[in-house]
């Protein structure tokens, strides 16, 4: 599935941040009306007289507010996936992000890090209690490497996909950071999103809104990532 598809989870979640952007009490209505426009664009609706008018009177869309701008750019960019707009200047990758990988891998990381001792030595058994010394070692030297970025043991993706074990946070933060780095090409991110969804948005505020930057992440920077969830679910998004 991609951004093409107009039922997929990627079109969806255009749609949603556009209807965020024009939610009434929106701080910016030129944004607002620039967002309505979009969404009937891509939708195949009419456009109001009005937004036009509104639309015209605001600053360009990469000069708004990170979120607003990636929301605004997103569906000038499902547009473009469509065949319905042309004539506009390329969008560079960064332009489609609320935030930079930077910040988010090393949100990511911070999360990681938050695994205790406790933490390693239950993930060290989750294979059945089998290689616990080796599993222990081979966390200890992930844990000690600064960026994380060392080859996943085995148990940590294990445990990544079992919400509710200790250690579950961090170890899907490991996940998803490595699918960042790789644009998630093995789908373990959205394999993952897709089967925890729920269990996500239920974990503490913390972990909760650092996972869900990795995912959106993902999302913005991968017109093919388009993970398989039911049509209620959306990405958060913040406001400015």
């Amino acid at each position: 599935m991609n951004g093409t598809d107009p039922t997929g989870f990627r079109a969806r979640q255009i749609l949603a941040d556009l209807g965020r952007v024009a939610a009434p009490g929106a701080p910016d209505a030129t944004a607002a009306a620039a967002a309505r426009i979009l969404t009937a664009s891509i939708t195949g609706r009419a456009v109001a007289d009005d937004d036009w008018s509104q639309a015209r009177q605001g600053r360009g869309f990469r000069s708004q507010p990170a979120p607003i701008r990636a929301a605004l750019l997103n569906g000038v960019d499902c547009l473009r996936a469509l065949g319905k707009l042309s004539q506009t200047a390329p969008l560079r990758p960064e332009e489609l992000t609320t935030r930079p990988r930077a910040e988010v891998e090393a949100t990511l990381i911070g999360l990681a890090r938050t695994m205790t001792q406790g933490d390693i030595e239950h993930i060290a058994r989750a294979d059945f209690g089998t290689e616990v010394d080796r599993n222990r070692a081979e966390l200890l030297a992930l844990m000690q490497d600064e960026q994380l970025s060392q080859p996943l043991p085995a148990v940590v993706e294990m445990v990544a996909s079992v919400p509710g074990q200790p250690g579950h946070a961090a170890c899907l933060a490991l996940v998803l950071l490595q699918a960042l780095r790789t644009g998630d090409a093995e789908g373990k991110a959205a394999m993952r999103l897709e089967m925890q969804y729920a269990d996500i948005s239920r974990l503490n505020h913390s972990a909760r809104d650092m996972l869900m930057t990795g995912f959106r992440h993902l999302y913005e920077t991968s017109r093919d990532w388009s993970p398989d969830l039911p049509l209620a679910f959306t990405l958060p998004w913040t406001a400015p």
